[in-house]
């Protein structure tokens, strides 16, 4: 099984996902659970990072700045947030 990212859904989103195989869409809804239950156990810190930066597509900068953190401590976050991100999956099973 692999995992699908999060996407904004859109109309034509919605519209293409009617193709999908009803397996397909129900393993998909599992990792998207499965993601956010991962992210929603991260340290807060860990959580505010990963979030402004991979979901909301921010520069570490960016994020240091918002969260009056030197960018350091906004990569070694970033780093711990994915590996326990990773961790957790492959515990789940997932790839």
């Amino acid at each position: 099984m692999k995992i699908v990212p999060f996407k904004e859904e859109s109309s034509q989103g919605m519209a293409s996902a009617g193709a999908h195989d009803p397996e397909e869409l129900a393993e998909q809804a599992e990792g998207q659970l499965l993601v956010a239950k991962a992210i929603s156990e991260l340290r807060p810190v860990y959580r505010e990072v990963f979030l402004l930066r991979q979901v909301e597509g921010m520069s570490v900068r960016d994020v240091a700045e918002i969260l009056d953190l030197p960018e350091g401590t906004v990569k070694t976050s970033l780093h711990r947030a994915r590996k326990h991100l990773v961790d957790f999956l492959a515990e789940k099973g997932w790839e």
